[in-house]
């Protein structure tokens, strides 16, 4: 699953595996904030780290 969140937490980048995990596609997810999908989709396995 890929999808980039830039710095002020927009949504700029999701990819078809995104989608199909999180059942948001592309056109719904790209310019939204990460917000929507919640900290529990996003942070809860500790496996998704922001990269510098």
């Amino acid at each position: 699953m890929r999808f980039v969140v830039e710095q002020r937490g927009q949504v700029i980048n999701w990819n078809e595996a995104a989608y199909r995990l999180l059942g948001y596609s592309g056109e719904e997810m790209i310019g939204q904030t990460q917000r929507r999908l919640g900290r529990s989709a996003v942070c809860g396995s500790g496996r998704f780290q922001a990269r510098q």
